[in-house]
């Protein structure tokens, strides 16, 4: 009988622990190269710029070895089908119809489970699923620059007011400021006093985003010269719609907000919430809910703020006691950088989910609220904690490591965050 060899354990997870970070390195070498090629996209550069998408496109093939093609094409026509239905969903939220068909959403949602349950082990493996999202981040890419060569500025007006009456219906073409328009995306300048502060928006159809007016001067850096092309605002919504041109960040967690909020509008408009809905249906919606699901934001927006963080966090460190006793302190007591980047994304979310606990007497939904207002709690917390120390390990490091931590913030998921501190620790 072969004698137990007690370091062969130790040894192949050692092993596999260089594969995954190794695994890991050549993500980020294609992350940083398809981020280079998008950093040198201009108006006079773009034909350019096409060709280098195209080409990138085809080096994506690399990853996959022949013996997995047959299993990656499987993936890929799967996915695509998932991603039809993710869209249908957002197109029902943003036309505001679920009103009229309610049911409409859950059809849906239900197909989704459905062919995730059919197909789970395919559908979980982690090199088809980057390359697959590259691949659909390019095509986006490319249709976002065909929609916008077809639009004046006239036309983008129009896309942004018809959209923006959803949230703000008293907006007029002549609040518009100024329209800026690049090879993938589009910025909408609203004057200050046509948009109230208390709303922010951000729209899909033709790449068309928000950007907040001249003169909000808490949007704009002090000493800049007020022109919104060097605001951080203008920098962070253009990233957006880079953003958005990937399957990584294209639903977020708009879907689930909306599902929420129309409940919350029953509950201020009803004198008897538990006699106009169905509660132990929504009882159970929100029971199964991830927390992550409705907090998810705060992945983009932190990626869209990247740059800003790093100068916050370089600027004026947290300090380890302060991160760890992060739960104890009372709002006044936290981080402005965590108010300002983290809570404010599911204040909203929280506002209205409080909102439905003080109308119904239904003692279940009352207790499942006030479980996932802690969860959401518990993922705004942890998140923070662990991408802060990512931050400030990868700024005592240097820029190299601070441009690595900005390619493992798109290839990682925040419960996964965590290792881009080992894979950090690991390089450098």
């Amino acid at each position: 009988m072969e004698k137990y060899n007690q370091s062969t354990p130790i040894r192949e997870s050692e092993n596999r622990k260089k594969e995954l970070l190794e695994n890991m390195g050549t993500k980020i070498e294609t992350l940083l190269y398809f981020q280079h090629i998008l950093d040198g996209a201009t108006d006079d550069t773009v034909d350019k710029t096409l060709s280098q998408l195209e080409e990138f496109d085809s080096q994506l093939d690399s990853h996959i070895s022949p013996d997995q093609q047959v299993d990656f094409e499987a993936y890929c026509k799967i996915q695509l089908k998932i991603d039809a239905l993710h869209t249908e969903m957002h197109d029902l939220y943003i036309a505001d119809a679920l009103k009229n068909n309610p049911k409409a959403l859950s059809n849906l949602e239900s197909q989704i489970e459905e062919i995730y349950k059919e197909n789970e082990g395919l559908l979980e493996r982690d090199n088809f699923k980057f390359v697959y999202q590259l691949k659909i981040s390019v095509r986006e890419l490319k249709t976002k620059h065909e929609n916008i060569i077809n639009e004046d500025d006239n036309s983008v007006k129009k896309t942004f007011i018809n959209r923006i009456s959803r949230y703000w219906n008293e907006m007029k073409e002549e609040d518009i400021a100024k329209v800026y328009k690049h090879p993938f995306d589009i910025e909408v300048v609203v004057r200050d006093k046509a948009w109230p502060s208390s709303q922010a928006a951000a729209y899909w159809p033709h790449s068309v985003f928000i950007c907040y007016p001249e003169g909000a001067k808490s949007q704009i850096l002090p000493g800049s010269t007020g022109s919104v092309e060097n605001s951080d605002v203008y920098k962070h919504e253009r990233l957006h719609n880079i953003l958005d041109a990937s399957v990584y960040f294209k639903y977020g967690p708009d879907i689930v907000k909306g599902k929420i909020e129309e409940y919350a509008k029953i509950a201020e408009e009803s004198d008897n919430f538990d006699a106009s809905v169905d509660v132990i249906k929504f009882t159970n919606y929100l029971a199964s809910l991830d927390p992550s699901e409705i907090a998810s934001s705060i992945h983009e927006e932190f990626i869209a703020d990247f740059d800003e963080n790093v100068k916050s966090l370089r600027d004026k460190p947290i300090p380890a006691d302060q991160l760890d006793a992060l739960r104890d302190l009372s709002y006044d007591q936290l981080p402005d950088l965590y108010k300002g980047k983290f809570f404010h994304i599911c204040e909203y979310t929280i506002k209205i989910l409080n909102t439905i606990h003080d109308k119904t007497d239904n003692v279940g939904l009352k207790n499942i609220i006030q479980e996932k207002l802690y969860q959401i709690q518990e993922v705004l917390y942890t998140s923070f904690k662990v991408f802060v120390e990512a931050m400030q390990e990868a700024i005592s490091i240097g820029p190299k490591a601070i441009d690595d931590l900005h390619a493992l913030v798109l290839i990682l998921p925040m419960n996964k965050f965590r290792h881009a501190i080992t894979y950090l620790q690991s390089k450098y």
